[in-house]
């Protein structure tokens, strides 16, 4: 019971919760002398809030809280009911020390104090060994722990087996309910009950469900006691089990493959010069470049220049990045003192073409999916590699994972092979999943 109790009161210590009753609230009920029902129900009303706003977590931890917080709630009114007309001043030193330690523990909670795990450890080892001691609880049934904490959701097996320990639960015949749905008992002794349920109670869809179980234990009355009444007095206890959907959540995302294209355009440039009268010969040189992010087949370079006579144009230095027109202008005549002579032209002009690759990129939707619990699913596959992946998984707790390459995950692993062009989603069983 230590371990278990331990586990639980430990979970009380992470913040970021928040209930309407404060420690301080019932450490004043303690101080005020009011009554022990009241002061119960407070701490009750406290532990049920912690559960129900309890974070969404999935985790064989977060089960134990729940279970064991339930089952403290329950002893606790065990010893309410024996004392329910009573004020905190007239219960028994080690019946009050059970409340101050409880008190204790939710304000060391509420701190969100990690750095006294020795004393929490005293604290709950002392609430174990007084609720044992305490004032006619000796023939009364205590729950210390139950099992499974969890299960999977549609069980294969036809029933589930439940295990209750505690101490002194073999009196008369104990039941277990589901709603209204009875278990079987299957066998009994002072420190355990083992019932068999039908598997059909187990359903969770799509989050986590709570199954809330109604376990009847009796505690046995006095002999003077039995004569005037009944002989047996009904305890009851709550049982908690998490119920885990089949699937991990909802999967879905895309695949990115990128291809290219030859992409060109038909280019035409062209220049002209004329000499002066009597200038004599002129060479002229005229740089073409490429358009910036294509580059120039040299093989589609034509040449459409023209000259008058005694000029010539010509195309050099042909390249991917460019060329040239190299041009010789020259007059022809002679210049005398009453004319002049013919005036030299040449007008280069060239036809020409570009290309480049044009990248397109493909956007493969892949289909949604729910993978189930240790199940692989080939998310994609493709006999070409692929240039990148972006996968979204909203698991059942609300958390959404965002996958862009191989993972190793507490909950899955993923194989993301752009070369094989694969995918794979391999979730792992649930045990091993919240083993972590």
């Amino acid at each position: 019971m230590k371990n278990l109790i331990f586990i639980s009161l430990f979970a009380l210590l992470i913040p970021n919760y928040s209930y309407a009753l404060t420690p301080e609230s019932i450490a004043s009920g303690i101080a005020t002398n009011m009554g022990v029902k009241q002061i119960t129900t407070d701490i009750r009303e406290s532990i049920s809030s912690i559960i129900s706003q309890s974070s969404a977590e999935i985790s064989k931890n977060q089960f134990e809280m729940r279970t064991s917080l339930l089952i403290l709630s329950e002893s606790l009114d065990q010893i309410a009911s024996k004392n329910i007309d009573k004020t905190f001043n007239q219960l028994s030193d080690a019946e009050k020390q059970v409340f101050y330690d409880t008190s204790k523990l939710l304000e060391l909670w509420n701190q969100g104090n990690s750095k006294n795990i020795n004393q929490l450890n005293e604290l709950t080892e002392r609430i174990e060994s007084i609720l044992f001691k305490l004032p006619g609880m000796k023939n009364t049934p205590l729950v210390t722990s139950s099992y499974p904490l969890y299960s999977l959701s549609q069980p294969a097996e036809p029933t589930v087996k439940i295990d209750i320990n505690g101490s002194t639960l073999n009196q008369s015949t104990p039941t277990l309910n589901f709603d209204n749905i009875t278990c079987t008992l299957i066998h009994k002794d002072t420190t355990q009950l083992s019932f068999t349920c039908p598997s059909s109670i187990f359903v969770a869809n799509g989050q986590t469900n709570y199954l809330i179980g109604n376990l009847k234990t009796y505690e046995k009355n006095g002999f003077f006691k039995s004569i005037f009444s009944k002989k047996f007095n009904e305890i009851e206890y709550k049982i908690s089990i998490a119920v885990i959907p089949r699937i991990i959540g909802t999967l879905k995302g895309k695949v990115n493959n990128s291809s290219s294209i030859l992409e060109t355009q038909e280019r035409s440039v062209s220049f002209h010069h004329r000499n002066n009268h009597c200038s004599g010969r002129q060479s002229k040189h005229w740089v073409v470049n490429v358009t910036e992010g294509w580059k120039i087949d040299p093989h589609s370079i034509t040449n459409k220049s023209n000259s008058s006579r005694n000029s010539s144009v010509t195309i050099i230095n042909k390249s991917e990045h460019g060329f040239a027109f190299d041009a010789s202008i020259a007059n022809y005549g002679d210049c005398g003192p009453f004319w002049k002579d013919a005036r030299g032209s040449a007008t280069g002009a060239a036809t020409y073409t570009e290309y480049r690759q044009k990248e397109l990129l493909e956007l493969n939707q892949i289909i949604e999916t729910q993978p189930h619990w240790g199940t692989e699913v080939i998310v994609y596959e493709s006999t070409k590699p692929f240039d990148s992946a972006s996968l979204e998984l909203i698991k059942i707790n609300g958390e959404v994972d965002i996958i862009t390459q191989s993972e190793n995950r507490p909950w899955y692993d993923v194989e993301l092979d752009k070369k094989r062009g694969l995918i794979i989603f391999r979730p792992k069983s649930l045990s091993n999943a919240l083993s972590h």
